[in-house]
This record gives structure tokens, C-alpha cells and sequence, in this order.
């Protein structure tokens, strides 16, 4: 498709910690590579980011979808030099963001919290120092409500400006959002307005798939059996969850292993699962019936004479019968 997302999840092995780092086409599923890796370091992650490149795939990746690692940043811009680097907005959203809008609603229920423990403690009349300590109570309370509320609002505009019609018109927007928060009182969104401006680079870089003929994307149609352009604003890939579903499956069998026993026999399970996991047969879904490569409009029967994962490993065929 000329989309790719990369993430990494960590596994044990014999006693340390090692990483494993995917890289899938967001827009068909399938894993295009999974590599052990040592550490979590530009050196390390960028040594997998320049084999895949080098395997034929620079000129055709035209956008990278990561997190927000420094440690993607410069290893994509040397390596995968056509593509546009976009950062994750369900980490944005949820981690960053998100995250901040819970911390002013946890604020605002531990306001509410004091003015119920002390309305609990003076069930008689207030003498007037008491009532001035209530009065003090209820306007931390109602404080921490603006807060929360101008949180909400303010993460809720943040994602409204992701459906603007144009790049124009979504950097205009965003701009003035990190400008509003600067001036705001609100310590909350002026902690979103910094996240947002130092991170400015990577938000809104995936408008250019739609708007730049060099960054064009393709996308499987069912319908027509074929790839064809992405056109459309709702079908570009703007988050890594296309990784996280990866490694949701692959914890189905590494949670029974509970660790590798070698760095070979950790790379040979890593290319076991890839081949299985793009093989597969799905059972619903949009693609039920189908593998990944089949919905890709890849002939599987014609590359590997069979559609099975197993026997194109080299196990018997399911109908052979055999005598003791």
C-alpha cells in the first residue's frame, strides 16, 4: 500500500529482557517484517529500519506510522527518505492527551471527596472560620470542574481538526489551538498545548497522502479485486493499532513459552509467526475465508502450489492416509 506502522514489544529471554519489532502495511494486514532486537536505541532500531529499506522497500514506502520514540525520528527521515513520518493519534489521544484529561477529572472527584469528608465531620452549625474553610473547599471545587471541562473541550477540538478538509485548514486550526493554550490559565491545557508543539512536526503529516502525488496510497478492493489509489480522508491510516493487533495474537503463544531459550531460536519463532499470521485462514471479519496474502490479491496457490500454511511447511496433506 506504501503505508508501514512500527512498534515494539518486549520478551524475555533466559533472564533478560529483549525487544521484538514488527513492521506491518496498516492497510492489508500483513507483517512485512519482525526482527529481534537488543535494546530499545536509535542504533538498534535503526539497524532494522535500514535492512528493511535495503530489502527493496525504500522507494516504496511513502508513509511511516510509529509512536513517539526519538528513537524512530532519525532512523526513518535517513532510511526511508520518501516517506512522510506521522505519529500515532491513538497514543496522542489516549496516552498523552487523554491521559491528561483524566488527571484533571481524578482532581476534580478528590475536590468533591474533601467538601463530603468535611461535611461528614461538622454535621452542626459552621462557626464562621469553619464556614470560610467550606466556602475555600467549594471553590477548589469548582475550579477543578473548569479545569476538567476546559480538558475535555479542548481534546474533543483536538480530534475535530483531524476532518479538516485540507492541511491548510487542519495546521490553522491546530495553531491556534497551541496559541489559546499558552495564554489559558487551565495547567492542564497548557500541558496538551506543550505536548502538541513539541511534537508539532509528526501531527498532521499524513494530509500530504491525499494531497501529494509523490505520497499516493493503495488499498485493497474487495470489490474490484484489485489495489487501487487512496482517495478518501476516513481510509488513510493515522494510528499503529494495525502493530498492537500483531502482538494481541502473538501473546496467545508467547504467554505459554514464557521465554526463549536463544537469540536463533527467538528470530526463527519471530519468522514462524509472520509466515502463519499472513497464511492463516481468517474466520470473520471483513476477510473471512480468506488469508491476508489472498485478500491482498496475491495468488498463494500459484507461488507456493497450495494454500496451506502447513503443508507448505512441509507437513503431509490433512487427506493422506497413512498404515502403521
Amino acid at each position: 500500500s506504501g503505508a508501514i506502522s512500527i512498534d515494539e514489544v518486549f520478551f524475555k529471554e533466559m533472564a533478560r529482557k529483549i525487544l521484538g519489532v514488527v513492521i506491518v502495511d496498516p492497510l492489508s494486514g500483513l507483517i512485512l517484517c519482525f526482527e529481534r532486537c537488543e535494546e530499545r536505541s536509535k542504533e538498534a532500531i535503526g539497524e532494522i529500519i535500514k535492512n528493511f529499506a535495503e530489502a527493496g522497500f525504500e522507494e516504496h514506502i511513502k508513509l511511516c506510522l510509529t509512536d513517539m520514540y526519538a528513537g524512530y525520528v532519525e532512523p526513518v527521515k535517513a532510511y526511508l527518505s520518501k516517506a512522510v513520518h506521522q505519529f500515532c493519534w491513538f497514543h496522542i489521544n489516549c496516552f498523552h492527551i487523554g491521559a491528561t484529561v483524566l488527571r484533571a477529572k481524578r482532581a476534580y472527584k478528590r475536590a468533591v471527596k474533601k467538601i463530603a469528608s468535611f461535611d461528614k465531620k461538622h454535621s452542626n452549625a459552621l462557626s464562621a472560620k469553619e464556614s470560610e474553610e467550606r466556602q475555600a473547599l467549594i471553590t477548589i471545587r469548582d475550579q477543578a470542574q473548569c479545569h476538567w471541562q476546559g480538558a475535555q473541550r479542548f481534546q474533543r477540538l483536538l480530534m475535530r481538526l483531524l476532518w479538516s478538509r485540507n492541511l491548510d485548514e487542519a495546521t490553522a486550526r491546530l495553531d491556534q489551538l497551541i496559541r489559546v493554550a499558552t495564554k489559558t490559565q487551565n495547567p492542564y491545557v497548557k500541558d496538551m498545548g506543550d505536548f502538541l508543539d513539541r511534537h508539532r512536526p509528526g501531527l498532521l503529516v499524513f494530509y500530504h497522502c491525499l494531497e501529494s502525488d509523490q505520497h499516493t496510497l493503495r488499498r485493497p478492493s474487495q470489490s474490484r479485486g484489485q489495489w487501487v489509489s487512496l482517495v478518501k480522508r476516513w481510509a488513510v491510516p493515522i494510528t499503529s493499532n494495525v502493530a498492537e493487533h500483531v502482538f494481541r495474537c502473538l501473546r496467545r503463544y508467547t504467554n505459554q513459552m514464557d521465554h526463549f531459550g536463544t537469540k536463533e531460536a527467538t528470530q526463527r519463532f519471530f519468522d514462524l509467526f509472520a509466515f502463519h499470521y499472513n497464511l492463516r485462514v481468517l474466520r470473520s471479519g471483513k476477510r473471512e475465508g480468506n488469508s491476508l496474502l489472498a485478500a491482498a490479491h496475491v495468488n498463494v496457490v500459484e507461488i507456493f502450489g497450495t494454500d496451506d500454511p502447513y503443508t507448505i511447511l512441509g507437513f503431509p496433506p490433512v487427506s493422506q492416509s497413512f498404515e502403521s
